[in-house]
């Protein structure tokens, strides 16, 4: 970012790149996004700003205003549809799925070695084999982080996704309530 609190860059997947910031006071930036879909178009809107107080660095070097900036993320949702589907990715998602895959190929080697070494009779210990292949096995799988905190996520209707995803974690521990809970949603 230079020089502003609020910077863009969309692009397309013809390789089209555009940059909006630089130069100014942009202290917000906004998109719009509309797809043509079997159904008709769609579209959705994402503001990100910036607020509190310190906007301006003159500001920000008068004695008693400080630096109070904050993020503001504001995406709106195109109409639901059965074309229409929203997903909210958080920072590490794709270096999780490459670790994740990492440690699945690791598995299968494991897997393939010890079964080719009782095969070939170069094994003759399969329970101290098996073993030390769980335990390398274990060591990959610890290399894939969990996932961060989520940031302060507010879903339609004001209720925090954190609060949605503890509503959902207590309904799924109950066999009863999670069966419930699908055949209301249709899902069961």
């Amino acid at each position: 970012m230079s020089r502003v609190n609020a910077f863009a860059r969309v692009s397309n997947s013809a390789g089209r790149q555009v940059s909006i910031g630089g130069r100014g006071a942009a202290d917000s930036v906004r998109a719009w996004f509309n797809v043509a879909t079997a159904r008709g178009e769609y579209a959705a809107s994402f503001r990100a700003e910036c607020v509190g107080a310190g906007l301006r660095a003159a500001d920000r070097r008068r004695k008693g205003t400080g630096d109070d900036r904050a993020a503001v993320f504001t995406l709106t949702l195109p109409e639901a549809s059965d074309s229409v589907s929203v997903r909210i990715v958080d920072p590490g998602e794709s270096a999780r799925a490459l670790l994740g895959f990492g440690a699945f190929l690791v598995t299968m080697r494991e897997a393939v070695n010890l079964a080719d070494g009782i095969a070939s009779g170069e094994t003759t210990d399969g329970a101290a084999a098996a073993a030390a292949a769980r335990s390398r096995v274990d060591r990959a799988a610890a290399l894939v982080p969990p996932p961060p905190p989520l940031p302060r996520v507010i879903l339609p209707g004001g209720v925090e996704m954190s609060d949605a995803l503890a509503a959902l974690a207590w309904v799924n521990a109950d066999p009863a309530r999670a069966a419930a809970f699908a055949a209301d949603r249709g899902t069961a």
